[in-house]
């Protein structure tokens, strides 16, 4: 049979205002590239190589805007623009806990431990003196906020920072 990309093909034209048939043509492609070690691809162009925009390698790494993941999660991107990034965006309504953030976890003699960066709508239900915080915070017996930013103002030991840079040392 031949060595060949197993892959599907979705393709749309739009049609251009005056009928002079000048519409834009919209291609994208999912599929096994073979040549590239039977990576699994989504591009957004007719052949499986080109303009890819999201590749699962066969280590399970998963790349967004790169075609060779060296990590679980490894994204990258080329842009001019003021910010290239992920967002994390949670649209619950204001009346319940709304915030957003990263949880990074690892497994230590069968205990979870985890840090964590939470940009806070509320941080409780009934604490709203908390709107547009953000938090970088420790779990390993409890949970604890390490450190505040509020505007411009940073809190490290304190979730409530009076100043530029206010440090409160609690405890020994």
């Amino acid at each position: 049979f031949g060595e060949y990309d197993p892959a599907i093909l979705f393709s749309g034209t739009t049609t251009a205002s005056g009928g002079d048939g000048g519409g834009s043509d919209f291609n994208w492609l999912f599929g096994v590239d073979i040549s590239d070690g039977g990576k699994f691809k989504i591009a957004s162009s007719t052949a499986l190589g080109t303009s890819d925009r999201f590749v699962i390698d066969g280590a399970g790494n998963v790349g967004i805007g790169t075609a060779a993941p060296a990590y679980p999660l490894d994204i990258s991107a080329s842009s001019t623009a003021a910010f290239t990034g992920v967002k994390i965006h949670n649209t619950a309504a204001a009346n319940i806990v709304n915030s957003s953030g990263i949880i990074m976890t690892s497994l230590t003699d069968s205990i979870e431990r985890n840090a964590s960066i939470i940009a806070s709508g509320f941080s409780t239900i009934t604490d709203a003196s908390r709107i547009s915080y953000i938090d970088f915070q420790t779990h390993d017996s409890a949970i604890g906020v390490r450190m505040t930013l509020k505007g411009s103002n940073l809190g490290i030991g304190t979730t409530s920072p009076w100043g530029r840079l206010s440090v409160t040392q609690t405890g020994t």
